[in-house]
C-alpha cells in the first residue's frame, strides 16, 4: 500500500517510514528471506520514495542490494524489479551513493536482468539541478 501511495506521505514522516521498511529489508536479507513478500513489499515502498528516499535507508540496503545482483545471466529473482526500482531511487535522489546504484544498474543489464536496460536507456529528468552542466545558464523561467 505505501508503495502505491508514497507520493502522499507527509514529508515530516518519510524518515521514520523509510526506517521501519529498511528494518524489514535488512531483517528479511539476514533471515535469508529475500523472496518473500514482506521484504519485496518494502523494497519496492522504499524505491517509491523516489526523490525522497532518505540517505540512511538508501545506504543501509544498497550495501545489500549489490550482494544480490550477481548471478549466472539470464536468472531472474522474485525481488528483481523492486531491486532495481530501488537503484532507480538512489539515483534520482541524488544521493552520495548515486555512482554505486548506478554501476549496480550497469552490472544489471551485463547480466541480463529484465529491466535493467529499460532504466539505463531512459533519459535524465529535466529540470534538475544536476542535469545543467556547470557553466551553463540554465532556459529563462526553469531553475
Amino acid at each position: 500500500m505505501i508503495g502505491q501511495q508514497a507520493d502522499l506521505i507527509p514529508d515530516d514522516a518519510v524518515a521514520g517510514i523509510a526506517a521501519r521498511l529498511t528494518q524489514i529489508v535488512i531483517t528479511g536479507a539476514q533471515t535469508g528471506l529475500t523472496s518473500i513478500r514482506p521484504v519485496q513489499e518494502a523494497l519496492g515502498a522504499l524505491a517509491a520514495l523516489d526523490e525522497r528516499l532518505p540517505a540512511t535507508s538508501a545506504q543501509q540496503v544498497l550495501s545489500l542490494l549489490v550482494e544480490w545482483i550477481p548471478r549466472e545471466p539470464n536468472v531472474s529473482r522474485f525481488i528483481d524489479e523492486q531491486m532495481l526500482a530501488f537503484l532507480d531511487a538512489c539515483i534520482k535522489a541524488e544521493l552520495h551513493l548515486a555512482d554505486q546504484a548506478t554501476q549496480g544498474l550497469m552490472d544489471a543489464w551485463k547480466l541480463d536482468i529484465k529491466g535493467a536496460e529499460g532504466l539505463l536507456a531512459r533519459p535524465p529528468a529535466i529540470g534538475r539541478a544536476s542535469d545543467t552542466p556547470k557553466g551553463a545558464v540554465p532556459f529563462e523561467g526553469m531553475s
